[in-house]
């Protein structure tokens, strides 16, 4: 069956093994000289049909390599350095491999449920995932933030440290940061009431900046996915498809204008009242390089958007009337506001 594009369908696959508590002996993992992928996928599978014989299979037509997956701690990258020669290395990362090859294995054509356990989706259920799927990235990406970190992207997740996480208490709502946005801002910037409004109930008012952080990454992933199944909807020449895709991107491709005045608004509120608030805000270097990678990947984002008229050619007209409606009735009122705060967000960036 041929493999179609990914959609975001988490699951947790565990795998119980029965290792001893002695150190283990490298055997036939002790061959000098490996490091090509296909024969780190060899030893991983020899491992696997000692121990998992039955996953054998699909780590065969899906494998994750460690050395592909991106870490952070604390906002530092740390390379995987994952030697399948080591046996300690595999025994240390089977699970996760297990886990993240199980990712590649689903894909809108069906979920991969166990050894010999694998569902098809029909027609209509596929159809269900296109028309959801930007925001079954969103909602997922919420999931996967937590107070121990922010999700930004395949292979891309930043750990808040302990002090980091403590100081996530002290931020004050956002519904506070309306009197520094202008009067009619919560008649013409389209998230304002749901995200900053008075009374909001949702983590990006109740948390502060820590939940407008974490709604700028859910729309910032939901747009750039919607983008890259576009791209590769083109790429296999099904247009109908890439065009749905653009246009949910274009749906929500403007919250960068929008969360960038609230989160600006919230920077200057701080400063302005609340300045060790503040000072615990700029300190938080998790946050800012949050702020920063989120930032350059959705202007990636709105880079691609503006630039498909000779790529889409004479089928640019099934988007460009959605375009000019979303640039006028929510981008320019939400840019004019972002760029007041222009000074407050450049200050916040961290490279």
């Amino acid at each position: 069956m041929a493999m179609m594009k990914k959609t975001l369908i988490v699951l947790a696959v565990s795998i119980c093994l029965g290792f001893s508590n002695d150190n283990p002996q490298n055997d036939t993992f002790c061959r000098k000289g490996v490091n090509s992928l296909a024969t780190e996928k060899m030893l991983v599978l020899l491992f696997c049909q000692q121990y998992a014989p039955d996953y054998v299979p699909m780590l065969e037509s899906s494998y994750s390599s460690p050395n592909s997956w991106s870490r952070t701690v604390g906002g530092v990258p740390t390379p995987a350095n994952f030697n399948a020669n080591d046996k300690n290395d595999v025994i240390a990362e089977f699970e996760t491999i297990i886990h993240e090859s199980t990712h590649h294995k689903n894909t809108r054509d069906g979920i991969y449920l166990g050894p010999n356990k694998y569902l098809l989706f029909t027609d209509a259920e596929k159809n269900d995932v296109i028309a959801e799927f930007e925001t079954i990235i969103h909602e997922s990406t919420h999931h996967k933030n937590t107070r121990d970190g922010i999700y930004l992207g395949p292979n891309k997740y930043l750990l808040f440290t302990v002090a980091e996480k403590n100081d996530v208490q002290y931020f004050y709502k956002s519904e506070l940061i309306a009197e520094f946005l202008p009067i009619d801002a919560e008649e013409k910037i389209f998230r304002f009431e749901t995200y900053i409004g008075e009374g909001s109930i949702v983590s990006a008012n109740l948390s502060g900046i820590f939940g407008l952080m974490d709604e700028y990454s859910a729309y910032q992933n939901g747009c750039s996915a919607a983008l890259v199944a576009y791209d590769n909807a083109l790429q296999e020449k099904d247009t109908t498809l890439a065009i749905t895709f653009f246009k949910d991107a274009l749906a929500t491709y403007y919250a960068y204008y929008e969360f960038n005045s609230f989160i600006g608004a919230y920077l200057k509120y701080g400063k302005t009242k609340e300045p060790i608030i503040y000072q615990k805000i700029m300190n938080n270097s998790t946050l800012r390089r949050a702020y920063s990678i989120n930032t350059i990947e959705f202007e990636k984002a709105i880079a691609t958007i503006n630039s498909q008229s000779n790529r889409l050619k004479s089928n640019y007209k099934l988007v460009k009337s959605s375009l000019e409606y979303y640039k006028t009735k929510y981008e320019v009122y939400a840019k004019s506001c972002m760029t007041s705060f222009q000074p407050e967000l450049t200050n916040f960036k961290l490279n």
